[in-house]
């Protein structure tokens, strides 16, 4: 994100702010019920690399794979996924890229408790936000690395910040404008605790397809172990 569109999103997210508490279901539900978490969390070992121009998406998501112990950086990751013409990152080559590395990118199911309960388990998430609005988007690649229930709050890697905070009433509003798209990353023998059987196990028949078939096994058994009378993680299983 250059110096003029880094502005226009602090002038967009101030506009944001003064309506999104009354546009906030997922926020108000969460204030209401908690789910069974800490307090606070804020996973501070994540790493955190300072975007260039338009590599949110690469610095994003070498912060991800770092975390799991995979050493890369950024540039790297941006000769997998950065479309000059775009001046930005596809999510299907977010994924594409993820996978190279032998990591699966597990897609969340789009809810805030979701969110919180990765994180709390150690799990930061990696985000799609649209910080402008739905007419005229500006697209921006995140990691979510906590979160306070207390002061309502997010807490993210974003940008040239190394922490910023965000409201979870604006958090909502921005992230819904991007569909709610979010990945945790994860190697073959864990599981995000909020996947359904369905979002794992699409993640392990993806790394199948690129050919990693070893990966995809003991993914396969890691489903098992979880879901073991699962059709699909059985005959994965048997077939790979």
């Amino acid at each position: 994100m250059n110096r003029r569109a880094y502005h226009l999103v602090c002038a967009l997210l101030s506009s944001l702010a003064l309506g999104a508490c009354a546009t906030s279901p997922q926020t108000r539900l969460l204030l209401d019920n908690p789910p069974r978490v800490p307090p606070a969390v804020e996973l501070v070992e994540v790493p955190f690399y300072p975007q260039l121009e338009y590599y949110c998406g690469p610095a994003a998501l070498a912060g991800v794979i770092n975390y799991r112990g995979t050493q890369v950086l950024p540039d790297e990751i941006a000769e997998l996924v950065y479309v000059p013409e775009l001046q930005g990152s596809l999510q299907v080559e977010i994924v594409a890229a993820t996978r190279q590395f032998g990591l699966l990118p597990v897609q969340l199911d789009g809810r805030l408790e979701s969110l919180l309960r990765e994180l709390a388990a150690g799990n930061p998430v990696f985000v799609l936000q649209n910080l402008a609005l739905d007419a005229f988007p500006l697209w921006h690649y995140e990691i979510l690395i906590g979160y306070d229930l207390k002061q309502q709050k997010m807490i993210l890697r974003s940008g040239v910040n190394r922490r910023i905070t965000r409201s979870f009433a604006l958090f909502e509003k921005t992230w819904q404008r991007a569909g709610h798209w979010a990945l945790v990353v994860v190697d073959a023998d864990t599981i995000p605790v909020s996947a359904s059987a369905d979002a794992y196990l699409q993640a392990v028949i993806g790394m199948e397809q690129v050919g990693s078939v070893r990966i995809a096994q003991r993914a396969y058994a890691t489903a098992l172990r979880r879901w073991p009378e699962n059709p699909l993680a059985l005959g994965g299983l048997g077939n790979s």
